[in-house]
């Protein structure tokens, strides 16, 4: 859901809408849903997406560097797939539990364990 949202904003602001629009209909929309709690989640994650297409690379977040020597092949395919140089800055993340995250031209895959648990738990808690 955090997604969405974020990939929306991100639309929005290279559409050349003003911050304070966009911040503006964001908060309605996410206290018309019951989602405020999102808000700063998807604030962290829109600034982390531009500050990586600032860079015009591509992030990996892992665990440990065996977590990325073994997914090698996953994440190559998740650069692939977001059009993202295919060898990225290594991150190391201990707070991922496992998986990766992937940015790239301005885009975000997470495939963690912490992301899907914190689904799995929110799903269970709603």
């Amino acid at each position: 859901m955090k997604e969405t949202y974020q990939t929306a904003v991100l639309e929005l602001i290279r559409s050349g809408q003003s911050i304070e629009t966009i911040a503006a209909g964001l908060t309605r929309v996410l206290k018309a849903r019951g989602h405020e709690r999102l808000a700063a989640g998807i604030w962290q994650a829109v600034v982390r997406v531009l500050e990586a297409g600032k860079a015009s690379g591509s992030t990996v977040y892992v665990v440990s560097q065996a977590d990325y020597d073994a997914l090698k092949g996953d994440i190559t395919a998740v650069l692939t797939q977001l059009a993202a140089p295919t060898e990225p800055t290594v991150v190391l993340d201990q707070t991922l539990i496992g998986g990766f995250v992937a940015e790239g031209n301005s885009q975000r895959i997470d495939t963690s364990y912490k992301k899907q648990l914190v689904d799995l738990y929110r799903n269970v808690t709603t």
